[in-house]
């Protein structure tokens, strides 16, 4: 009757948490998700702006040693989304879970749009971003979409292509930025961006970016 008797249903923020809300002691099952020294965000539900606390400072420069095993597990919030806003929620929130930054967001659209669309935002200005619409080209999170490539700027001060029209309106200020496109089996289905590290973007940062990328990707193609 409606699945599996005893299915965890909870998301990767809660999972993580814990059932009320706290950190699972050590003997807890949920230890395993527990992001060491980093604060998991909050469960978002169908898309949307989450609360803003900001990131604290990372525990360690290097990846978990279970990153892989986390990435994996953590797939199954995105594949198992009831809807695609639900599913780029998810994977922003795996993205911050492991890899903190200051803000952080999922766009949406296709090559059969004209541009791309703030569908799951997280940061201090998040509320002023959902449901903005960006055209194609514009900015960095343009290039990497048109691209279809990886972009990583760690100080956009110095590069040219940075759009700082949003930054302008909301008051934020971009200093580094990932962006990630969407894709699958040369489909695009738009950019995961996650903005200002308390440092550098790391190598694993990148990987861990594109992979959650190309689970959300997958999940889209799906549904149809």
């Amino acid at each position: 009757m409606g699945g599996a008797q005893g299915a965890d249903k909870r998301s990767f923020g809660q999972r993580a948490r814990g059932d009320d809300g706290r950190a699972p002691s050590p003997e807890s099952p949920n230890m395993r998700w527990a992001h060491r020294g980093q604060v998991p965000p909050p469960s978002r539900g169908k898309g949307g702006a989450q609360p803003w606390k900001k990131p604290p400072k990372p525990s360690r420069i290097g990846p978990p040693p279970d990153l892989a095993e986390r990435l994996f597990e953590s797939s199954m919030d995105i594949t198992g989304a009831a809807d695609k806003n639900s599913a780029c929620s998810a994977a922003l929130e795996i993205a911050l879970g492991l890899v903190t930054c200051e803000a952080g967001s999922v766009l949406r659209g296709t090559i059969n749009d004209s541009q791309l669309t703030f569908v799951a935002v997280s940061g201090p200005v998040g509320g002023q971003l959902l449901g903005r619409k960006v055209p194609f080209g514009e900015g960095l999170v343009g290039v990497a979409f048109d691209l279809g490539i990886t972009v990583q700027v760690n100080d956009v001060s110095r590069d040219q292509r940075h759009n700082k029209d949003i930054d302008n309106e909301t008051g934020f200020v971009t200093r580094s930025i990932l962006c990630v496109p969407i894709r699958s089996s040369g489909e695009f289905y738009g950019c995961l961006q996650l903005l200002n590290p308390p440092g550098r973007f790391q190598s694993w940062h990148i990987e861990v970016a594109e992979t959650v990328s190309r689970t959300l990707a997958g999940a889209l193609k799906e549904m149809i």
